[in-house]
């Protein structure tokens, strides 16, 4: 997860509020204070009018809240005075809290304050935009690294589709048992006006709010969720805080038992032990066991014991209604003690804590019942859910199911969060399922206009899934496409599909080619032995790559020496696969929303575990190659791998037709686009394949002439890949017998912009003799640090040279500067984007004069001075300020 936006209402307070005061208890309280306060002044919710922001009068409102909303406030007025943030309340952040809220925001913001709040927490805790792996998720900070705010377009599906006109009982129970905000339960209370009551009476939100429930693990959600319904009951019924009306929904903190002493009484010793650690397991706990007449004669309502005595009994009820969105954490990052406790009561569920959820709350509904949750999608798919797919599939009713792919929490800041929500009801499969597939869709608005849309509607019988293996959810499937994923061989019958190598260590291991001398590369061997006999230092390395497909050359490196390899045998994952090392074959990108690109690669290569690659005879590779780039491959990629991570099983899975009849003309139009993508490879710097920029393989009148034509050039090339690879296509429809979705199709253009950069920088590489051109000697010093100046006239020899005394008037026109701003300001960027912050040419500050080295002719010297990334971006920025 990463940070949304530090910059909000919520990070501005708690900033502030840290500045004077320490205890994180304190800021929260004071925290809940500031903004309900301004909501109730804003709302203009007599008697808590704010006529200025003087402690005195701050203090009153807080002590009238206090009186008038118990069951929310209840702190201590003392501990407020006594702690009380003298200096918040300044102009600015007045200014700022009457900005953000007014008479016209909608009380729901207040759920989003704080989850920013949550967020921003997320944000300091865990370096930055980062999870970090030496601060342990406790019960202290768990809520800050889980909650996700729930999208409304969701909560009105999961509502509409539970609160059903005939399907409640007069002692109805809704249930939201990861409560947050109750953002979630708010759109059930609409909805039960709308279809449960013809009139509105006072009394009527104080009588739906009895049959409301939930439960949290975080204190400060749980008093904002109370406060954002009494908000909105104040607005069918402005005598709301009137004793007579003022009723809460059933809204509960689920804490620990940790701080009490066990009893001498086992009975109450074992309810207590259900609650021990209930700050990471929340809704999670099981209290069937607990022997609640006994309990309930032994504890009254004044013991210490009875507040888990009550919510003990309710997480033993049966519910109407539970709608919710659970918290998110991976198995790994889980904490020992909640891992633990999923290993030993969710069996179905323990692969991710969401998933737990999944099967704690099917047992928490009522025989005809609803469940209504938003999740990742994984457990659609993946092998790992495949107990508790088969479980509900056999088991239970699944009504409907939204399938919304990427990027559906927008708060999260995380576009690969791929999710769904669905309704499932507590009866025995009956009907068919509805399934609404989203997933091409990129933004939440986007989806929610087409949810109504029926193209995107497919009814399924979901027992159909058990015939597949592992029975995952592969709704959209065409029907002859289906019969050739069960009957058809599969790929993994004619190929060898092996997983890389990790090193372990791969700072020690790992480089980018360019990062050492070109000679202690070794290129081209064929086997193991090959290499280690050969001297060599470094083999070159596939990690997957980027989106590039048929043929790239990888920028990577792996030192594979006879000690290293010694090395490399013994830790990481001791090299699996090694008899498949520096054979020919293919290999693809692990991830791809909207393609599976796959290479051709070349012998030579060791491989990774992101670099998994596919190795078969020769005569065939071309033929597979151009199957695994096809839509037809990607279409059951998507059924197989929808989580758009392509392991070896999904591409081992995938069904083979061999049609010898198309094989020549699939090898024909797929060594073609192989030529084609080593052509476009050769022309990038970076690539090891690159030799001179094309423009200098030439002779053009002027630089314009020269660009036009390399323009054009790549044009008709990027043209020759689209016809060809829509030919591809055609032929593998054709086989297949079936049409999938087309895969969307871009073509890369550079501009002009782009095409002068790369030419400098070219020629840079010239001037140091990194690259060598015609009618050009070498005329700098490399070995020493150069002045800007001297390369600025070599660069405008090199030029005129080649196309004339216009090439550098012609060149400053496409930048917009003259050169030496360029080569000041903007090349450097240019340089280390390009290479990865791994820079070639080192910029210095030397007498005030800003100096280019040569990184491997200067090798021994930059390396003694601390990081070159660090120290790179250092000079040039006290270059910059002197």
């Amino acid at each position: 997860m990463s940070v949304r936006n530090p910059n909000t209402l919520a990070s501005t307070i708690y900033d502030k509020l840290h500045l004077e005061i320490n205890k994180k208890e304190i800021i929260e309280k004071w925290f809940i204070r500031i903004i309900t306060l301004e909501f109730l002044n804003a709302k203009q919710i007599k008697p808590f009018i704010l006529n200025d922001y003087k402690k005195e009068e701050i203090i009153s409102l807080c002590n009238l809240q206090n009186g008038l909303m118990p069951g929310i406030f209840n702190d201590d007025l003392k501990e407020l005075i006594d702690n009380y943030p003298n200096d918040f309340y300044d102009s600015k952040i007045i200014e700022k809290l009457k900005e953000e809220i007014n008479q016209n925001t909608n009380i729901e913001l207040l759920g989003q304050i704080q989850e920013d709040y949550r967020d921003y927490e997320r944000f300091i805790i865990f370096t930055s935009t980062n999870r970090n792996i030496d601060v342990e998720v406790n019960e202290e900070n768990i809520f800050a690294t889980t909650q996700i705010f729930t999208p409304k377009m969701v909560s009105e599906y999961m509502a509409k589709n539970t609160v059903l006109s005939n399907n409640l009982s007069k002692e109805y129970k809704i249930l939201d048992p990861c409560l947050g905000t109750g953002n979630i339960l708010l759109v059930i209370v609409e909805e039960l006006i709308s279809k449960k009551y013809q009139r509105i009476e006072k009394n009527t939100i104080s009588n739906i709010y009895k049959h409301l429930y939930g439960f949290d693990i975080d204190e400060m959600a749980v008093k904002l969720a109370k406060f954002i319904f009494v908000l909105k009951a104040l607005q069918y019924n402005p005598e709301f805080l009137s004793k007579e009306y003022y009723t809460l929904p059933n809204f509960y903190l689920i804490k620990s038992s940790d701080d009490l002493e066990y009893t001498t009484n086992v009975k109450i010793n074992d309810m207590l032990e259900a609650f021990k650690g209930a700050g990471l397991k929340g809704s999670l706990i099981k209290t069937d066991n607990l022997d609640y007449d006994y309990l309930e004669q032994k504890i009254n309502t004044n013991d210490k014991y009875y507040y888990f005595l009550k919510i003990a009994q309710l997480l033993n009820l049966k519910y109407d209604i539970i709608l919710t969105n659970p918290p998110y954490m991976g198995r790994k990052m889980l904490p020992d003690e909640l891992r633990e406790y999923l290993n030993d009561e969710y069996k179905l569920g323990k692969s991710e804590l969401y998933a737990a959820f999944i099967e704690r709350l099917l047992k928490m509904i009522k025989t005809g019942g609803y469940l209504a949750m938003i999740t990742l999608h994984t457990w659609m798919f993946i092998k790992s859910f495949a107990s508790l797919r088969k479980y509900i599939l056999n088991k239970y009713q699944i009504n409907s199911l939204i399938h919304l792919g990427k990027n559906t929490f927008e708060n999260l800041n995380a576009y690969n969060a791929l999710a769904c929500s669905f309704v499932i009801q507590n009866v025995l499969p009956n009907k068919p399922t509805l399934f609404i597939k989203l997933t091409e869709y990129d933004d939440i608005r986007q989806k929610a206009i087409e949810l109504n849309n029926q193209d995107n509607y497919y009814y399924i019988n979901q027992k159909e899934f058990l015939n597949v293996p592992d029975s995952p959810f592969i709704y959209w499937i065409d029907e002859t496409a289906y019969e050739l994923l069960l009957k058809a061989p599969k790929l993994s019958k004619v190929s060898e599909i092996r997983q890389g190598l990790a090193t372990g260590n791969n700072a020690m291991f790992l480089k980018k080619w360019y990062e050492v001398p070109k000679e202690e590369i070794g290129f081209n061997y064929n086997n193991i032995n090959e290499f280690i006999n050969s001297g060599k230092l470094y083999a070159p390395y596939n990690k997957g790559g980027d989106q590039t497909k048929w043929y790239a050359s990888s920028k990577d490196i792996i030192k594979f020496d006879k000690a290293s390899y010694d090395i490399l045998n013994r830790q990481g994952n001791h090299l699996p696969s090694k008899s498949f090392y520096f054979k020919e074959g293919i290999t693809w990108s692990l991830f791809g929303f909207n393609s599976f690109n796959v290479r051709y690669k070349e012998q030579g290569y060791v491989f990774d575990v992101s670099g998994s690659s596919l190795f078969i005879e020769k005569d065939k590779i071309n033929y597979v190659l151009g199957f695994l780039s096809s839509d037809v491959a990607f279409y059951y990629l998507s059924i197989l791998a929808p989580t758009v991570n392509f392991q070896i099983g999904n591409v081992a899975s995938l069904p083979f037709v061999f049609d010898e009849s198309r094989k020549d003309e699939i090898d024909t139009k797929v060594k073609r686009l192989i030529q084609l993508a080593y052509y476009i490879d050769e022309t990038k710097e970076t690539s090891w394949n690159f030799s001179k920029h094309p423009i200098f393989k030439k002779k053009y009148s002027t630089l314009s002439n020269a660009i036009n034509d390399y323009i054009n050039n790549l044009a008709n090339i990027n043209e020759e890949i689209m016809n060809l690879e829509e030919e591809v296509n055609l032929i593998f429809n054709q086989i297949y017998g079936f049409n999938p979705p087309r895969k969307l199709k871009t073509i890369s253009k550079k501009s002009a912009f782009e095409i002068i950069e790369e030419v400098i920088s070219f020629v840079v590489g010239v001037v140091f003799n990194r690259y060598n051109v015609d009618n050009y000697e070498l005329v700098i010093n490399n070995k020493e640090y150069v002045d800007i100046e001297i390369i600025e006239d070599e660069i405008r020899k090199i030029l005129t040279i080649y196309f004339g005394d216009s090439a550098t008037k012609e060149i400053e026109t496409y930048l917009g500067k003259d050169l030496n701003s360029y080569l000041t300001n903007r090349f450097w960027k240019y340089h280390l984007n390009d290479y990865n912050n791994l820079p070639i040419y080192w910029y210095k500050a030397i007498d005030d004069k800003l100096k280019i080295g040569y990184y491997h002719t200067l090798k021994d010297i930059i390396d003694k001075e601390k990081g070159i990334k660090t120290n790179y971006l250092n000079n040039h920025l006290y270059y910059k300020l002197k």
